[in-house]
């Protein structure tokens, strides 16, 4: 991976941007994916972000609601928090002030 003013690249040049969770997505520009994608992964088509829902291979066709689905960095951060250890913090919504 490159640094390019300020910018992370991968291989083929793609910019990356950082996202919260220190993982990064690769910016589409078409609806062919320039690479393969894992589920799980990010990356931004259509200027937004998105999250893989089924595994991508490279050059197949990103369809929302199929392959990939919408989300927020609020959506991906919200839930989830891992200490500098690398210990994994869950977060569950308190009903009727039970804190059991």
């Amino acid at each position: 991976m490159a640094t390019y003013q300020g910018h992370f690249e991968d291989a083929n040049g793609n910019i990356l941007l950082p996202i919260p969770s220190g993982a990064t997505a690769t910016i589409e520009t078409t609806s062919t994916a320039s690479q393969a994608y894992t589920t799980g992964s990010y990356l931004y088509y259509n200027n937004r972000l998105c999250r893989v829902k089924a595994a991508i291979a490279k050059s197949a066709t990103l369809t929302v609601g199929t392959n990939i689905e919408y989300s927020t960095l609020g959506q991906q951060t919200t839930a989830h928090l891992v200490a500098s250890n690398g210990t994994a913090f869950s977060f569950q919504s308190l009903v009727n002030g039970d804190y059991d």
